[in-house]
């Protein structure tokens, strides 16, 4: 059995989380993160030889996932393939609040623009009393 962190609440399902990204952290297809000016992240997948109808970007919770599905009915009679045509999966833990702001497949490259999130408010949450009775 597993200890909880008790000033972790409510993280088991992150950790989970971080398993299943680790688990899906293939090299395939490799990708650059770049810092915006505008404080965002550009993610760009080196995606050559998939059409737009075989890639898709979801969000899921705290996850962004990108899947491109090659179909095996292509036949080929290839000398070399170095250009990978396999279907992949590839997952990144992103922040809450964090939006995606376009997704741009050219020139090989699948392009996602993700915005900052907003800024972090404080929230003050009111306590109610509760007057407990003596009985004479």
């Amino acid at each position: 059995m597993q200890t909880q962190n008790p000033f972790m609440l409510g993280l088991s399902e992150f950790e989970d989380m971080l398993l299943q990204i680790t688990k899906s952290a293939q090299g395939f297809p490799p990708y650059n993160l770049e810092k915006l000016p505008s404080g965002g992240i550009l993610l760009s997948l080196a995606v050559a030889g998939y059409t737009q109808e075989e890639l898709e970007v979801l969000i899921e919770d705290n996850k962004l996932i990108i899947k491109g599905k090659k179909s095996d009915k292509e036949t080929h009679a290839f000398i070399h393939q170095g250009i990978a045509a396999r279907s992949f999966i590839k997952s990144f833990l992103i922040m809450d609040q964090m939006q995606v702001k376009e997704v741009i497949l050219e020139n090989g490259l699948l392009m996602i623009q993700l915005l900052p999130p907003k800024e972090k408010t404080l929230v003050k949450i009111p306590i109610q009393s509760r007057q407990k009775k003596v009985a004479l």
